[in-house]
């Protein structure tokens, strides 16, 4: 069971998915799982991850019946996990390679970790305000936003 799962919900971004995928692949920590969620797009997203999968058997193609949107999508690759850790990645971003382990030195049990980043003029990544969230009162929150969209994850 890998100790991390990257969820990436993919919708037409076939000019950025190779870039997220690659810093997923070489995170400096492998133990790692990488989920994307097909949200039924219009471009080439899913045949070039589709061939990423072909060479690493950490990636995971899901395939959404029709477009669902972002937060449904990403709720769907949790119900796909097989990790103690979720980190959620849109495709036209992308992870330093060592944002994994990052996460992991700083996340406690049973928390969320919630951070935002900056590159400097050195192209030096930054995380801004890194916060430990009680996990239990966001998933609270998020159940009451999963049930107004039908949506059962938990």
């Amino acid at each position: 069971m890998p100790k991390i799962s990257i969820i990436l919900p993919t919708y037409n971004v076939e000019p950025y998915i190779e870039r997220a995928l690659q810093s997923c692949i070489n995170q400096t920590f492998k133990d790692i799982e990488i989920i994307v969620v097909d949200d039924c797009g219009n471009d080439k997203s899913i045949d070039i991850a589709k061939e990423y999968a072909k060479k690493d058997e950490r990636i995971k193609i899901v395939h959404n019946e029709k477009n669902l949107g972002t937060f449904a999508s990403r709720n769907i690759g949790v119900l796909n996990s097989n990790s103690s850790y979720i980190m959620f990645l849109d495709p036209d971003d992308y992870l330093e390679l060592n944002a994994c382990e990052v996460c992991l030195i700083n996340i406690k049990d049973n928390n969320l970790l919630q951070f935002g980043c900056k590159k400097n003029e050195n192209n030096e990544i930054s995380f801004l305000n890194p916060r430990v969230k009680d996990y239990q009162e966001f998933k609270k929150i998020l159940i009451v936003f999963v049930k107004c969209l039908g949506i059962y994850v938990f």
